[in-house]
C-alpha cells in the first residue's frame, strides 16, 4: 500500500507549485476567501512528483552572507582540543595540533575562552576538535559581539565528531522532575550576542533544554541534538533573525524545537525523528513528562518559516507541528506573553509514519492553534492518522484565541488511516481558505467541521474548499 501511496504522489506538489508561483491575489467575503475573484490555474492533477523541499532561496540573504564568511586579514581562528597531547588553557590556542611551548591548542572550555564570543574579534572563529566535552549545568554561553560581514562562527574542526554533554542520564530522572525549579534555567548551550554560527556539534545529556536563543542573528547549523526533559532548543521572547537549518533531533521527551516568542526565526530543512515517552515513578508517585510536540510556535512569535523539514517515525501527542498556539497556563500570570502568533508559514515539508495519541476532535498532523495569518501549504503527509487541524489556543483560564485567516492550500495527503482530511473548529473558521490539494485515501474521505462530520464534497459546499481534488490509488 505505501509502495503505490509513494508512486501516485510522486509529481503532484510540482504541478502545485505553479498555483503557488501564480501570483494570484485572494480576498476576503464575510468569512472565507473569495477563490471566485480570480481564474483557478488549471493545474490542478493527479500524478507523481518529487517529494517537498527547500533550496538556497529560501534562506534569507543576511544568513548566506554569513555562512559565505571565511576568516582573513586580521581575524584568527583558535582551536580547542581536548584529546591533543599538550593542549592546555595556558596555550596561545592559535594551532589545531601541539608545536611546542605555549603555541597549540587550548583544552576546554574552562580557560580563556569563557563566554563564547567575547574575548574574541570581530570575524574570529573557534574550531573544536573531536571528543566529548562535560560542561555540565554551567553549560557554554555563546555571546558574539559581531556583525553580518565578519560573523563570528564556532564549528566542528574538519567534520570531527564533537559532543557537548551537559551530564544529564537517565538515572537523574527524579532528582530533577521533583526539584525542576532548580534545573530550569540550566541549558547546555545559551545563545546571546550578535551575528553567530554554530555549527557541528552533537548535544546530549541536556536536563531541561538543549539549546536556548536569546540572541539575534544567530545560524545553528547541521547539529544533532539528542533529548532533553523539556525541549531540545528554546528561542524566547527577545530572540530575532535566527535560523535553524540541517539540524536532526531525536528523543526528546516534550519539543524537539519550542519557539517562544521569537520574531523572524527560519527553521529550514531539518529532521524530526522518534521523539521519547518518559514516565517514572519518584517517592512513590508518578512522573509523566507527556508526549510532545516536536515543533511548536506559539507565545506571540511572528514572522516565522518553517520549510523543507522532515518529520518521521513520530508518536505524538496533537499534532507534530503546531503554527499558533499558547502556552497552556494562565497567559494573564506571564509577563509580556501574548497568546496570539502571526504569520507563521509551514511549507513544502514531508511528514511521515505519525502517530497521534490524543482523542482531541480538532487532532492533525500539522495544525493552527490560535494562529492569524498564517500558511499551511505544499506539504507531503503520507501514512498518519489524521490530516490537518483547525482550532482554538486555550489557557487554564479558559481564555480562549480562535485561528484567523488560515490559508491551506497545495498539500498532499496520502495513506490517512482515519480518512480524516481535516477537523475544524467551526469557530476558528474565520477567514479560512482551503485550495489545491490532493488526496490519495482509497475512497474513505470525510471532515469534521464543527462537531459534524461530513464528506469532502459537502465540506466543499460550504465555501472553503477550491480546487482540491481525491486522487485514484496506483494499482
Amino acid at each position: 500500500m505505501r509502495k503505490a501511496i509513494s508512486e501516485v504522489v510522486s509529481t503532484i506538489l510540482l504541478l502545485l507549485i505553479a498555483v503557488a508561483m501564480s501570483g494570484a491575489a485572494w480576498t476576503f467575503i464575510d468569512n472565507y476567501y473569495d477563490l471566485t475573484a480570480v481564474e483557478p490555474p488549471n493545474v490542478f492533477a493527479c500524478g507523481p512528483s518529487p517529494p517537498p523541499t527547500w533550496s538556497e532561496q529560501d534562506i534569507p540573504l543576511p544568513f548566506r552572507n554569513m555562512m559565505a564568511y571565511e576568516p582573513t586579514g586580521s581575524a584568527k581562528t583558535y582551536y580547542i582540543a581536548i584529546k591533543e597531547p599538550g593542549a592546555s588553557n595556558e596555550n596561545d590556542g592559535l594551532s589545531p595540533v601541539y608545536e611546542g611551548g605555549t603555541r597549540g591548542p587550548w583544552l576546554d572550555f574552562g580557560g580563556p575562552v569563557g563566554p563564547v564570543g567575547t574575548s574574541f574579534s570581530v570575524g574570529d572563529a573557534l574550531a573544536v576538535r573531536e571528543g566529548t566535552y562535560l560542561v555540565g549545568l554551567d553549560g557554554i554561553t555563546f555571546s558574539p559581539a559581531a556583525t553580518e560581514a565578519q560573523p563570528f562562527k564556532m564549528y566542528a574542526y574538519n567534520g570531527e565528531k564533537v559532543i557537548l554533554d551537559g551530564g544529564y542520564r537517565p538515572e537523574d530522572f527524579c532528582g530533577v522532575v521533583t526539584n525542576w525549579a532548580n534545573y530550569a534555567e540550566e541549558e547546555v548551550l545559551a545563545f546571546r550576542g550578535e551575528y553567530g554560527i554554530f555549527e557541528g556539534f552533537t548535544l546530549q545529556g541536556c536536563y531541561v533544554s538543549c539549546a536556548k536563543l536569546s540572541g539575534k542573528n544567530i545560524i545553528f547549523k547541521d547539529n544533532t541534538v539528542i533529548g532533553s526533559l523539556e525541549e531540545g532548543i528554546k528561542a524566547i521572547i527577545g530572540s530575532k533573525d535566527v535560523l535553524i537549518i540541517g539540524n536532526e533531533f531525536f528523543e526528546f521527551a516534550n519539543e524537539a524545537i519550542d519557539d517562544f516568542g521569537s520574531e523572524d526565526l527560519s527553521i529550514i530543512g531539518n529532521e524530526f525523528h522518534d521523539g521519547v515517552h518518559l514516565v517514572e515513578e519518584c517517592n512513590g508517585q508518578p512522573y509523566d513528562r507527556g508526549i510532545g510536540t516536536p515543533l511548536w510556535t506559539k507565545a506571540g512569535t511572528e514572522r516565522v518559516s518553517v520549510i523543507g523539514n522532515t518529520f518521521r517515525d513520530l508518536n505524538v501527542n496533537q499534532h507534530a507541528l503546531i503554527v499558533g498556539g499558547c502556552c497552556w497556563n494562565n497567559w494573564g500570570g506571564q509577563a509580556g506573553v501574548d497568546p496570539v502568533a502571526r504569520e507563521v508559514k509551514a511549507i513544502r515539508n514531508t511528514f511521515q509514519n505519525i502517530t497521534l495519541m490524543s482523542t482531541l476532535d480538532e487532532r492533525g498532523v500539522v495544525a493552527s492553534e490560535g494562529c492569524h495569518d498564517c500558511e499551511i501549504s505544499g506539504n507531503l503527509i503520507e501514512d498518519a492518522d489524521d490530516g490537518i487541524g483547525v482550532r482554538a489556543t486555550i489557557d487554564d483560564q479558559n481564555k480562549v484565541v480562535e485561528t484567523k485567516n488560515l490559508v491551506v492550500r497545495d498539500n498532499t495527503l496520502a495513506g490517512i488511516r482515519t480518512g480524516r482530511l481535516y477537523n475544524i473548529r467551526e469557530e476558528s473558521a474565520v477567514g479560512l481558505a482551503v485550495q489545491g490539494n490532493a488526496f490519495y485515501l482509497g475512497g474513505k474521505e470525510s471532515v469534521r467541521y464543527g462537531d459534524d462530520i461530513m464528506t469532502f464534497n459537502d465540506f466543499q459546499a460550504l465555501g472553503y474548499d477550491a480546487g482540491s481534488l481525491i486522487c485514484p490509488l496506483a494499482g
